[in-house]
């Protein structure tokens, strides 16, 4: 993140809900979530942006290892 985005985990996690929340915001009623490389992410943090983003709304969540 801090190299291929130029961002912090709490600017992420902040991307991320932004954009649940927008779908949300348009109607959307399946609103999927998939972290990229979430196989090789922190532990912590992958377990922090998940909780987040279903709590704003996203219902499918994908854990791929892109």
């Amino acid at each position: 993140m801090e190299y291929k985005l130029k961002k912090t985990e709490d600017q992420v996690v902040a991307l991320a809900v932004e954009a649940v929340k927008y779908c949300r915001s348009l109607g959307c009623e399946d609103i999927e979530f998939s972290p990229e490389d979430a196989g090789r992410s922190e532990p912590e943090f992958l377990y922090r942006i998940l909780g987040e983003v279903i709590k704003a709304g996203a219902t499918t969540i994908n854990i791929p290892d892109t």
